[in-house]
């Protein structure tokens, strides 16, 4: 996964988090999307970087595109 881009829903706990985690330490980078931000901030901070994070948990049709966007302009 080095230097592959990964985005990650529901990453702020649980599978989600777990998932970012072990795509971070694959070297891939890892983009949160979460709609608790608090808890999507914490997981970002918690793999070593600052990955973009986006405020959405990717459940409605219409927040995916929005999501992607976000991560090809960071």
């Amino acid at each position: 996964l080095q230097d592959k881009v990964a985005i990650v829903t529901g990453a702020g706990s649980g599978i989600g988090e777990a998932l970012a985690r072990c795509m971070a330490r694959e070297g891939a980078i890892v983009v949160i999307a979460e709609r608790d931000r608090e808890t999507g901030a914490a997981t970002a901070a918690s793999i070593g970087g600052r990955p973009p994070l986006a405020e959405s948990g990717g459940t409605s049709r219409p927040s995916v595109p929005a999501m992607v966007r976000g991560t090809l302009n960071a």
